[in-house]
């Protein structure tokens, strides 16, 4: 307790000494994470809270491999809370999701195992108009459909990038702040550094939630109002005369230090060669593919360490989980582990420290 209010973490236990439910509070209010343990069932319910709202619960089994089998979001507007429940397969794939406003169904959707929609169902309108007028239906659904994709991407699968690119630039202006954290969180609890495409480009590392933010659009106010602040300036310049309009209107001074140029250059270099690594047309580093060795060296012959660390550790994580050996062209197979060391070797950098 702490001034006649909860906090920190509390504990619940059954009679036979199990433990029933643990969550932690801050201010007297649910705060983070809080798991319910069935008394019966082997699964979890591990629940996120901020300021005493459910937004986030999934459920999982209470095993070593923890799978979840369903997920549900919580968004609240008013008095009335829209939530999407997903459930999934042992594969993680969708195979169902229900949409509701507060305790109304309002669709029902059954994929495949490819995520293809094989049952749709849209029930009649349970509830008030008061409800209905304080929520734009269609754009509360268009806010979870990015949650179709973050389980696949998190298992590292293929995403369709223009209906995502498509579905995130849809956001309402007053939803992208809130969709942003939901979408870092997510990032980062579940440890994501890549997203990979189906036109077989990718993501790595800060890139992956830049790729969020340049198509939620964050920055368009900030564009906006320099593109007013311009305009204004023109039609001032438009009243003075033309002897003045030579003095007033001077070259801007770009000051673009060396370090600045160099960093760009090595974004750009990285950019191509891990687009060439992930390439899904030429197969570069790609399951049962042999590895071009005196290409890849040609590519990297100019690259500073730096930049070859960060190439090895797009290596690394690219094939973490989906690649298990590795064949390179001039006859040597090695399994991942041994492969990773001489990449390290063959990129003329120091052994890694366990």
């Amino acid at each position: 307790m702490k001034n006649d209010k909860e906090e920190g973490e509390y504990k619940q236990f059954y009679l036979n000494g199990k433990l029933r439910e643990k969550k932690f509070f801050k201010d007297g209010k649910i705060e983070g994470k809080r798991y319910f343990f069935p008394e019966n069932e082997n699964f979890v319910y591990e629940s996120l809270y901020e300021n005493n709202k459910l937004i986030n619960e999934k459920r999982y089994y209470n095993n070593k491999e923890k799978k979840v089998f369903s997920e549900e979001f919580f968004k609240y507007n008013g008095k009335n809370i829209f939530r999407v429940i997903y459930h999934f397969d042992k594969k993680l794939n969708i195979i169902r999701k229900n949409i509701f406003l507060n305790k109304n169904l309002l669709e029902q959707i059954e994929y495949d195992e490819n995520g293809n929609i094989i049952y749709s169902k849209k029930y009649r309108k349970r509830f008030s108009s008061e409800e209905e007028l304080e929520f734009d239906l269609e754009a509360e659904k268009n806010f979870f459909e990015i949650f179709n994709y973050l389980p696949k991407i998190k298992q590292g699968k293929d995403v369709e990038k223009l209906k995502l690119e498509n579905i995130l630039q849809r956001v309402r202006q007053i939803d992208k702040d809130e969709m942003l954290r939901r979408i870092k969180d997510y990032l980062k609890e579940n440890k994501i550094e890549m997203v990979k495409f189906n036109d077989g480009s990718l993501r790595t590392n800060e890139h992956v939630l830049k790729f969020f933010e340049e198509n939620l659009n964050k920055y368009v106010e900030i564009e906006r109002k320099k593109n007013n602040i311009e305009k204004k300036e023109e039609m001032v310049l438009d009243k003075i005369s033309d002897d003045d309009r030579k003095i007033l209107i001077q070259p801007k001074e770009t000051k673009i230090t060396q370090e600045q140029i160099t960093k760009k250059e090595a974004d750009k270099k990285f950019d191509e060669t891990r687009n060439w690594l992930g390439s899904r047309t030429e197969r570069t580093l790609y399951k049962g593919s042999v590895f071009p060795v005196s290409r890849f060296i040609e590519r990297i012959k100019d690259f500073d360490t730096d930049l070859k660390e960060r190439v090895y550790r797009f290596i690394d994580s690219y094939t973490k989980d989906w690649i298990s050996t590795i064949t390179f062209d001039t006859g040597e197979t090695y399994e991942l582990e041994e492969a990773l060391k001489k990449f390290r070797e063959i990129m003329g950098l120091p052994k890694e420290e366990k």
